[in-house]
């Protein structure tokens, strides 16, 4: 048990002062009418690096990050806590399955998933194990954003105050992520500022597609399906057949 004061204003890394387990955070103050206030916060400390893991959990898994640029690499640790276990694992984008594979995680193991152009607007990462006759799952969504589509715009003359029948020229200047020049086609428009307390009108257009996720597991007496978009197109749904590992 550890019992300490501290100033809100800073902050503690309880990493160095705690264990590998599970732990029951209790904090207690007094808002500025003196009233008591309590909070509660349970935590799981696990020490990837020396492959020391609580039992709370068969399989633990840690992400160096989640948003990446082709050419980094996304690492997905994961450690047992007790015998080694058998994950299946797909990597898939837009319902185009790109990789997958069964890893056998024995303390410690890893995935290294190298990031490409083609990966650009995400990838999804699932994660799925048999212990005891339950299914275990872990999904992850890689962000590998569009930032070789990213525009600046800057306005080099611009006139917020003119008048009826009055001639005006705005020069608009359009740069890339680090200041090149690029190509682009501009889509310009102007309205009554005065409309916008009957109807606020925003000026986007989405243009960039959004990451699709569409994927069903199949598996001997069990189902389990992930599903964030509503497709209304035909979309074919890959099917794994995914035998139970014993161990």
């Amino acid at each position: 048990m550890l019992s300490s004061g501290f100033n809100t204003q800073d902050s503690i890394d309880l990493s160095k002062v705690l264990s590998p387990g599970v732990y029951k955070i209790e904090l207690e103050s007094q808002d500025k009418n003196q009233q008591k206030v309590t909070s509660e916060q349970y935590i799981v400390v696990a020490n990837f690096a020396k492959g020391i893991f609580p039992t709370s959990d068969y399989v633990f898994y840690k992400l160096n990050q989640t948003t990446a640029e082709p050419g980094q690499k996304i690492l997905i640790h994961l450690g047992a806590s007790e015998k080694p276990v058998f994950v299946h694992y797909i990597i898939e984008k837009d319902g185009r399955l790109i990789a997958e594979n069964t890893l056998k995680v024995d303390k410690k193991s890893e995935i290294t998933l190298p990031i490409t152009e083609a990966y650009r607007g995400g990838v999804n990462v699932k994660l799925v194990y048999m212990m005891s006759n339950r299914t275990f799952t872990q999904s992850y969504f890689i962000n590998v954003p569009w930032t070789n589509k990213q525009l600046y715009i800057t306005y080099e003359t611009f006139r917020d105050k003119t008048l009826p029948g009055s001639k005006e020229e705005y020069r608009i200047k359009i740069s890339g992520k680090n200041k090149d020049k690029v190509a682009a086609e501009l889509v310009a428009g102007m309205y009554d500022a005065s409309l916008t307390s009957l109807f606020l009108i925003h000026g986007e257009l989405p243009i960039i597609p959004n990451p699709m996720r569409l994927y069903i597991w199949k598996y001997p007496d069990f189902t389990w399906s992930m599903d964030d978009t509503i497709v209304t197109t035909h979309q074919e749904v890959l099917r794994l057949q995914i035998g139970i590992i014993l161990n």
